[in-house]
């Protein structure tokens, strides 16, 4: 029989929220009981692995397996890095040294970067082809900052135009505008500025009830640009902004709450904000706005308003700059201040809590977020890391929770204690492996989220 249990405030207040579509089912629904709500450990690794020789982990030799693993430069680089690695017992149940070794190995990145051309003094602004999942392709314009060097990783400005346009032609002209809003200030603060060309955003008449006046820039197609962003030039992924004027700071809203591992830190400038309390729970990356109290290019300044108000409430990091003489505009003088702000706000790698909410926005929230991973999109879930090796979660509305560690979140030295609803699920000791950590780091397409147990 499945056992009701308390249900911590803010999920209670979720629950009986009349904007939340799955307002209702709290009474109809018991809290399914810790033997169907089961945390699950994987090991990567076959139990038939064979006994090869313990790899020296700081050896040029293991290096160029782990760059063939994430890094290949072709299919047969990548099949013999896997297969070296995949059957060596030895790299399962290591140290937390050993581990270092691993992740010194992944900070230094990609590597091999070239050197862009030099025009007149100075690197000239690039238009590179981005293909988009679907098979679309769009424009993207990228500036570097005179200091650019391919041997050193630079924080991205990922900058969005405002819209919808109303036809294709004009615009990477409105991506050009985006970049030279931005250069002045990132060209002495060393910040790469990337612009797309949304060309799925074009207008496609009025706004009704059933739809809006043009397509999402969805988050897929956002994450396709940074990573062919990543692949050409050395991008620090733990200092990622997604910024935007007008349509494009909403797109960064939509991304920060449905994504929050993804970015450090969002900046939306005129923007329409969001006062949906239950999209807003999942935005707990860092946020600075700027606004115009005189902005008639919006259906209403209370928008953003709404959105400082219920962030500060929460507790998040929401910082709300209002000009009483301003209206819909890029505000670039200020973008000096934003960047210094920026410099104190690294993403925020292992979090010690997570939040999970679900909603009916048209971007949902990922069903893995950070190190908690759900069966379902209607999963809500908060996970918090409670003592050394102790992670206590609230849940409902999933089945299997999926939880992935590193040392930085618990003590994996000792057994992890894992509570779900009140009841422990799970109390073991759980090794270390380097192949789970480096199998991670290919699925996400990001070298510094590193978890040697899942």
């Amino acid at each position: 029989m499945a056992t009701r249990v308390d249900t911590p405030a803010f999920l209670s207040r979720a629950l009986s929220d009349p904007s939340n579509r799955f307002s209702g089912l709290a009474d109809r629904l018991l809290v399914m009981s810790p033997f169907h709500l089961s945390c699950v450990l994987f090991v990567a690794l076959s139990l038939q692995a064979q006994s090869l020789p313990a790899q020296d982990l700081s050896s040029p030799q293991f290096e160029e397996l782990v760059r063939g693993f994430l890094w290949p430069e072709d299919i047969q680089q990548r099949r013999a890095a896997e297969a070296a690695l995949e059957n060596d017992a030895s790299l399962v149940g290591v140290s937390r040294m050993k581990m270092h070794d691993l992740e010194e190995i992944l900070r230094s990145g990609r590597g091999g970067y070239d050197m862009p051309g030099i025009v007149d003094g100075r690197i000239p602004m690039e238009s590179l082809s981005v293909a988009l999942p679907g098979g679309a392709e769009i424009p993207v314009l990228v500036w570097l900052p005179p200091q650019y060097s391919p041997d050193q990783s630079w924080p991205l400005m990922f900058a969005m135009h405002g819209g919808p346009p109303g036809q294709a032609a004009g615009i990477e002209r409105s991506a050009e505008r985006m970049v030279r809003v931005w250069t002045e200030a990132t060209d002495r603060a060393g910040w790469i500025v990337a612009a797309p060309g949304m060309v799925t955003t074009v207008s496609r008449g009025g706004r009704t009830q059933d739809r809006l006046p043009y397509e999402i820039f969805h988050e897929e197609e956002a994450k396709a640009v940074v990573t062919a962003l990543r692949e050409r030039f050395n991008i620090n992924p733990n200092r990622v902004v997604s910024t935007g004027i007008s349509l494009g700071s909403n797109f960064s809203i939509g991304y920060g709450a449905a994504h929050q591992d993804w970015l450090s830190a969002i900046v939306p400038v005129s923007t329409e904000g969001d006062s949906r309390e239950l999209l807003l729970r999942n935005l707990t990356v860092p946020t600075y706005v700027l606004e115009g109290s005189l902005d008639q290019n919006i259906r209403g300044v209370n928008g953003p308003r709404a959105m400082h108000q219920i962030l500060a409430g929460f507790g998040y990091d929401i910082t709300y700059r209002e000009f009483g003489d301003r209206a819909h505009e890029g505000f670039q003088e200020h973008y000096p201040d934003v960047l210094r702000w920026l410099d104190s706000r690294a993403r925020d790698v292992y979090p010690r809590e997570v939040v999970r909410v679900p909603h009916d926005a048209i971007m949902p929230v990922s069903q893995r977020v950070h190190w908690i991973e759900t069966d379902t999109r209607q999963a809500l879930v908060r996970a918090r890391v409670s003592g050394p090796s102790r992670i206590d979660v609230s849940a409902r509305w999933t089945r299997r929770l999926r939880v992935y560690l590193h040392d930085q979140l618990v003590d994996l030295d000792q057994p992890v204690q894992i509570y779900i609803n009140g009841a422990v699920v799970f109390d073991e000791a759980v090794p270390r492996s380097i192949i789970t950590a480096l199998q991670q780091a290919r699925m996400l397409g990001d070298e510094r989220r590193v978890y040697p147990v899942v």
